[in-house]
C-alpha cells in the first residue's frame, strides 16, 4: 500500500504540513507502506474532491484517514464506489457532513498522533512567542518575516524547513502565532498554545473550522499584512521597506500583547489520540485480513 499525501517533487520545494505524512506513517505503519500503487492510504490533508477519482483512474483501493474535504466540489459519483474506498476517519464534523456519513468518523487530523513521539510538556522552552507563515507567504517574504521576527525577540519558524527542526522549535515554544494549520494542530498536540493567523483574506477557512470543531476550540483569526510584492517594481520595493515591513511588525507584536491563545482541554485530546490510536488499529487488522487486495 503506497501512501498517498499532497507532494510537489518538480518544484523542490518542502511544506511541512505535507511533510509530517511520510515522517509519520511510516513510523506508525513500518509493516504496511510500500510502493505498491493497487492501494493508496490518504491521510492529512485536504484531499477529499471531485478530483479524488480522477487521481485513480484504476480500480485503486483507498483508506481514507483522518482527511479533510475541500478544495472541490463532493459529488457521491465523482467518488470511489464504496467497494474500492474505506473511510476509517476524518478531520471533522464539517467533513462528515459534505460526504454525508456518520459523524462518529468525524474524529480529528491525524497529526495529533505526534504525541505518541514526545515527553508532552517536558520540553525546554527556549522562545516566548514564535511565528510560522503559510507556505505561501514564506516562499516569497521569508527574509522579511524572519527579520520582523528578530526584531521582536521572537522565533522565526519557517514551515520549508524539514519535520523534525519544525516539530523541536514549536515544542521549545510557549506561545505559537501561525498561519500553518499543520503548526497550529501539531502545537495543540504538543500541549503549545497557539493564535491563528492569516495574511490571505481568501484563506480556506472550511478546513480551520473542520479541525477547530473537532477540538472543540473557536477558529477566531487575527488578520496580519500581506508581505509579498513585486520584485521588479523598485518603488512598490522602497515603500515595502518601509510602510508594509514596520505596519507588520506592529500588527505582529499586537497581536502576541492582546490575543488570547488557544488551547483544547487535555482531557478531550487525548480522548481524540486514542480514537485515532484505535482506527489506526482497526485498519491493521483489515490490512491484515487482506481487504486492500485488489484484482485487476
Amino acid at each position: 500500500m503506497k501512501l498517498y499525501y499532497c507532494n510537489f517533487p518538480k518544484s523542490n520545494t518542502n511544506n511541512f504540513g505535507d511533510d509530517l505524512n511520510p515522517w509519520l506513517w511510516h513510523k506508525l505503519l513500518p509493516d504496511v507502506l510500500d510502493e505498491d500503487d493497487c492501494s493508496r492510504f490518504i491521510a492529512m490533508g485536504t484531499l477529499i474532491n471531485n478530483r479524488l477519482r480522477l487521481r485513480f483512474p484504476n480500480p485503486t483501493k483507498l483508506a481514507i484517514f483522518s482527511t479533510g474535504v475541500g478544495y472541490g466540489s463532493i459529488h457521491f459519483g465523482d467518488l470511489p464506489s464504496d467497494n474500492l474506498m474505506k473511510i476509517y476517519c476524518l478531520r471533522g464534523p464539517l467533513s462528515a457532513s459534505a460526504l454525508g456519513v456518520d459523524s462518529n468518523l468525524a474524529i480529528a487530523d491525524g497529526a495529533l498522533l505526534v504525541r505518541r513521539f514526545f515527553d508532552i510538556g517536558d520540553s525546554q522552552k527556549s522562545y516566548k512567542f514564535s511565528f510560522m507563515p503559510h507556505l505561501s507567504q514564506a516562499i516569497p517574504a521569508s527574509k522579511i518575516w524572519k527579520n520582523i521576527c528578530n526584531d521582536l525577540g521572537f522565533r522565526y519558524i519557517d514551515p520549508r524547513c524539514s519535520v523534525e527542526e519544525v516539530l523541536s522549535l514549536i515544542s521549545q515554544t510557549e506561545v505559537l502565532i501561525t498561519e500553518a494549520m499543520h503548526g497550529a494542530i501539531v502545537a495543540d498536540a504538543l500541549r503549545v498554545s497557539w493564535i491563528p493567523v492569516y495574511t490571505n483574506p481568501h484563506i480556506f477557512s472550511f478546513k480551520w473550522l473542520d479541525w477547530c470543531l473537532s477540538i472543540g476550540v473557536k477558529y477566531q483569526p487575527k488578520a496580519l499584512p500581506n508581505l509579498s510584492f513585486n520584485p521588479y517594481d523598485l518603488r512598490n520595493i522602497r515603500y515595502f521597506d518601509w510602510n508594509k515591513k514596520q505596519k507588520a511588525l506592529n500588527k505582529l507584536a499586537q497581536i502576541a500583547d492582546f490575543s488570547i491563545p488557544n488551547l483544547s482541554d487535555a482531557s478531550k485530546i487525548e480522548s481524540l489520540t486514542i480514537q485515532l490510536e484505535e482506527k489506526l488499529q482497526m485498519f491493521k487488522k483489515d490490512v491484515g485480513k487482506g481487504y486492500f487486495q485488489t484484482t485487476i
